[in-house]
């Protein structure tokens, strides 16, 4: 039997009861749950509330350098724990009369009490998260570990203890759930290698790789600066035939295992200009992708989140007001080319393509390229403790490169072509390709279009759809030109 001390009693209330710790105890046992203590109670726990809104808030749980969201029933589940992990009955003292309080009548009382104390609303009157939640800044990243956290700078890669980050705390989420130890070898990773591999060994493609792998990494946010990181095969398939294997899913995997913070979003099914099409993002999302992108989605839409920031809408819930330095990075991937004319469209894409080196190999029969060229499973148990470190190792130095050197210009290679083809077809381009176009020439459109289909009567193209396509194909090019009048063109070369 345990002795309750009433060295600190919180309040006098009626009929002689009086309030400690969560209890509301009288001479004839426990009455009610006492919301002030509660409250104090589930401060001493670790319990805080973070404003997300103009009128809304969740509620997160402090251990050490720890937060970790919980819902009204898990914090009331927690407690509960807390309170009643082992049976005891309790002997209070009232000075002229003793009394016995049974564990029983302890779980009754909180049971019968517990949806007044564990409800949004109550729970709002919580303090307010006094800790700083670690976020990365223009010149710093910090990525944390199991047992370490690293910093990153332009200088330098630090390993820090936890204790060592004085009030600074971290999202659960942004864990990575293994031990780390830096590898100076990292160089020699199977990943690094895959990174060479799909950008044809090319010094200028594995900069840029490496480049955006640093940006999406970093989680912080200049929305008059950010880009969504677009991935495209090298050689584009048909819109109706789309092949894939070519490792942009490899590249997006290699993201999340550093960023707990994602988001998946099925590009088939999202809606951009929907006010629920982003409800998924949490105040922890760093990296947002849209995979498998449809000839539906409009990039415009998108291009207003990355300039202007982004408040999340959720069914039936208050809408969550992100600042713009944490709006998430957007990551995309797709069979298509997405639109792209326009300085404002141009400025807020970062263009990637991946090269065939894999899909090669599965064209020759081969059914595992990656277990084939590195002799093991990305990311699976076929990686020691050593490989792990040697590809977080290079994923940190790529942080560090893009602190130093920012989003490096992408070789253009084929992008434009393959954007005409999907357009306009691979048969118009042909003819295009095939004509010498001379400068201060003036050409009919008209005569043009009536060569283009003499051969194939079938051609499903008409006069305004040809006009149209030679005109990109020209600016495609970078070849001058003007209109004149009665559908002609000038070349200006």
């Amino acid at each position: 039997m345990k002795e309750l001390k009433f060295n600190d009693l919180k309040k006098a209330l009626k009929n002689g009861a009086k309030g400690y710790s969560i209890w509301i105890i009288d001479t004839q046992g426990v009455s009610a749950i006492y919301k002030i203590g509660a409250l104090k109670y589930l401060t001493e726990l670790g319990f805080y509330k973070k404003k997300i809104g103009a009128d809304s808030f969740l509620f997160y749980r402090k251990v050490g350098h720890i937060i970790t969201q919980y819902s009204p029933l898990e914090i009331r589940e927690i407690v509960f724990e807390s309170l009643f992990h082992e049976p005891l009955n309790y002997e209070v003292d009232f000075g002229a009369s003793k009394i016995t309080i049974e564990h029983e009548q302890l779980e009754e009382v909180f049971r019968r009490n517990q949806d007044n104390i564990f409800n949004h609303n109550n729970l709002t009157s919580l303090e307010e998260l006094p800790f700083k939640i670690a976020r990365d800044n223009k010149n710093e990243a910090f990525v944390p570990f199991k047992n370490t956290v690293v910093k990153i700078t332009k200088e330098n890669i630090t390993a820090l203890k936890y204790d060592e980050l004085d009030n600074m705390v971290f999202y659960s989420t942004q864990i990575i759930e293994r031990d780390f130890e830096y590898c100076s070898d990292w160089k020699d990773c199977m990943y690094a290698s895959f990174i060479k591999n799909i950008a044809d060994d090319i010094k200028e493609r594995k900069d840029s790789l490496r480049s955006a792998i640093g940006y999406l990494l970093h989680r912080y946010n200049d929305v008059t600066t950010s880009q969504a990181v677009i991935l495209y095969d090298e050689v584009m398939t048909g819109k109706s035939t789309p092949e894939g294997g070519t490792g942009k899913g490899v590249f997006v995997q290699a993201i999340r295992k550093l960023v707990k913070g994602f988001v998946p979003i099925n590009g088939k099914s999202i809606k951009a200009t929907s006010q629920f099409a982003y409800q998924q993002i949490k105040p922890d999302t760093s990296v947002v992708h849209i995979d498998d992108v449809s000839s539906k989605f409009d990039i415009d839409d998108l291009n207003s989140v990355l300039s202007e920031g982004l408040n999340v809408e959720k069914k039936f819930k208050d809408v969550m007001e992100l600042p713009k330095e944490e709006t998430p990075k957007f990551i995309l991937s797709s069979n298509i080319i997405l639109s792209y004319e326009g300085s404002t469209r141009e400025r807020r894409q970062y263009i990637l393509q991946i090269s065939s080196f894999y899909r090669d190999k599965l064209k020759q029969g081969v059914a595992k390229p990656i277990v084939e060229e590195h002799g093991a499973e990305f990311f699976s148990e076929d990686w020691d403790k050593e490989e792990w470190n040697k590809f977080y190792s290079f994923m940190l130095n790529c942080i560090k490169y893009y602190l130093i050197h920012g989003l490096v210009k992408t070789p253009p290679l084929n992008f434009k072509k393959n954007a005409f083809i999907q357009k306009y077809g691979i048969d118009i381009y042909l003819y295009f390709e095939q004509l010498s176009f001379t400068s201060n020439q003036e050409y009919s459109t008209k005569e043009m279009y009536g060569q283009y289909i003499d051969y194939d009567e079938s051609l499903e193209i008409k006069q305004r759809g040809f006009t149209n396509a030679l005109k990109t194909y020209l600016e495609d090019n970078k070849i001058k030109y003007e209109l004149m009048q009665k559908g002609g063109i000038k070349i200006l070369l």
